[in-house]
């Protein structure tokens, strides 16, 4: 039988090594992810921390220790009223900066400052009210950061707006940002800014019915002529988990936010939707997850075509 010639030989052993790396590089990959409990584990810990933002000094050092931090600083931003807190924990050598959400007038008026503008520390445009209170945390909490530390944000409603914008101000800095959970999070920015800190690990938590993860839908004080070119549209950033029923959730990316979206066109605000946006709420549901969540793929049942039949 004569030889094979070198040249059908080479690519032939080539790519049955480049299937065999494949297969060994998908199995350990899928090795490595961590299971729906071990996600869920971690979301209870960044949950009870930006509930904990809600709370008294005191309790805020109680939930921190308990979460294995110590409270390391605590202050507010006089101007818009927003509260934070750092917890430090040396053994892992992680920073955790949690924000509190909307609690009094100041937050309200922050929260309806929504017009785009340009940030000059994250570079792209981004809501003005978040942006201001994010500019005045990172002024405040960086003489009382760790080089070297890994630095994680969180935070509920403008909470976590406000700790998006601050993790997005630090990701300029010289710290490292490696975490970004936020629950029940309004929008922060536009699809360019969100093409920039792509890069950020970001997960976003939201319930079916908390419509606030779904505003602002427009920068209203733009140029409606140059909406298209201007991309004055409000981008969701990160991934998003949606907590369903019992012991199901969904995992969605973004355009799978921007669908689920299009659901509320069929439906009347309702105390449900602020039920539903409550923190305390986010957290007693993680906690039933645990043990056995169970992650279900996201049917959505909104009918275009319905719609505009009405």
């Amino acid at each position: 039988m004569p030889n094979t010639p070198h040249y059908a030989v080479f690519p032939l052993r080539s790519l049955a090594w480049l299937c065999l790396f494949a297969i060994f590089i998908s199995a350990h990959t899928q090795a490595n992810e961590p299971s729906a409990d071990e996600i869920f584990t971690e979301l209870l810990s960044f949950a009870h921390m930006a509930n904990a933002a809600y709370q008294t000094e005191p309790a805020i050092r109680q939930t921190a220790t308990a979460q294995g931090y110590t409270l390391t600083h605590y202050g507010r931003i006089p101007e818009v009223e927003v509260f934070y807190f750092l917890a430090t924990n040396d053994k892992t050598k992680t920073q955790r900066i949690a924000v509190r959400g909307t609690a009094n007038v100041e937050n309200v008026l922050v929260n309806l400052n929504m017009q785009l503008v340009a940030d000059k520390h994250a570079g792209v445009r981004l809501h003005q009210g978040f942006a201001r209170s994010a500019e005045g945390i990172y002024r405040a909490i960086t003489p009382h950061l760790k080089s070297g530390y890994r630095i994680e944000t969180t935070g509920h409603s403008l909470g976590g707006a406000v700790a998006l914008a601050l993790a997005m101000h630090l990701d300029t800095s010289p710290f490292s940002v490696t975490r970004i959970i936020t629950f029940g999070q309004p929008k922060l920015t536009n699809a360019a800014g969100a093409k920039a800190y792509q890069h950020l690990n970001i997960t976003r938590i939201v319930m079916p019915k908390d419509i606030v993860p779904l505003v602002p839908f427009l920068d209203f004080t733009g140029d409606w002529r140059q909406l298209g070119e201007s991309a004055d549209i409000y981008w969701p950033l990160g991934r998003e988990i949606l907590l369903l029923k019992g012991k199901d959730y969904a995992w969605l990316d973004e355009w799978g936010s921007l669908r689920r979206a299009t659901s509320f066109l069929n439906e009347q605000p309702s105390e449900e939707n602020l039920r539903q946006h409550q923190m305390q709420n986010y957290l007693h549901l993680i906690k039933q997850k645990r043990p056995g969540a169970r992650r279900v793929p996201y049917q959505n049942t909104f009918n275009p075509l319905e719609w505009f039949k009405r």
